[in-house]
């Protein structure tokens, strides 16, 4: 069954979180000029699959790879996530209605589902079955530690129930480059060790360096401060 999404409904679950709050600290809104200046150049990874292009685009180290990916159509194009904080998103998402469950593009079949949340309040994955490509966005970071997320046991739930779906086996991410279906229990792993982590610690500094400790070496560093935000302890 189809099920329709308006702006208003979507909008209404997207109100500035503590992590967006953190990121404009932290000088994400300096302009333009500054910001390029501050920045290298991002990495586009494209291939086809099934008569369909996909291009993603990684962003610098300094924005936390977050990524934005168009899928190439006979005549259409399809973007996803063209920009990062919620007031930008805003923005962006007042622009369209999605009708959610099964459609079709250029005659691909093309599958919106909507999760609640999870490591945000509202998300939209994009499943194109010919292809066996999904388009995961948040639910997955690929190489990075996360943002802590809205509701972690429910996010863990969510992936474990796409980790049993057959129709994908390619993941166009929202920070890193696209991977596959593997990366779903990775990071099922991950989530469960962040959460051990927080409820363990008895301070933001001390759930940090247990993940540290747990996964040396990631990128996104910056993104753990985020924990501090969501302290509720």
């Amino acid at each position: 069954m189809s099920l329709h999404i308006n702006r208003r409904k979507f909008l209404e679950g997207m109100a500035l979180s503590a992590g967006a709050v953190a990121l404009l600290k932290a000088g994400l809104q300096s302009d333009p000029v500054h910001a390029q200046q501050q920045m290298g150049a991002g990495v586009t990874h494209s291939f086809a699959q099934g008569g369909v292009t996909f291009h993603t685009y990684v962003s610098p180290a300094q924005a936390v790879h977050v990524t934005s990916h168009i899928v190439e159509f006979s005549d259409q194009l399809l973007m996803v996530d063209a920009t990062m904080l919620p007031p930008t998103a805003q923005e962006v998402a007042a622009l369209p209605d999605l009708e959610l469950g099964l459609t079709e593009m250029s005659g691909v079949p093309v599958e919106f589902r909507h999760f609640q949340n999870t490591e945000s309040f509202d998300m939209i994955v994009t499943v194109l079955p010919e292809q066996k490509v999904a388009i995961v966005q948040d639910l997955v970071y690929n190489g990075l530690y996360s943002a802590p997320g809205i509701d972690r046991a429910n996010w863990i739930a969510t992936l474990e129930s796409l980790r049993d779906d057959p129709s994908f086996d390619t993941l166009l991410v929202g920070h890193g480059v696209p991977t596959t279906r593997g990366d779903l229990d990775h990071m099922i792993r991950y989530l469960k060790v962040m959460d051990n982590a927080i409820s363990e610690a008895t301070t933001p500094d001390e759930a940090v360096a247990k993940l540290k400790e747990a996964y040396p070496g990631q990128g996104g560093e910056f993104l753990l401060s985020l924990i501090a935000e969501y302290w509720q302890k």
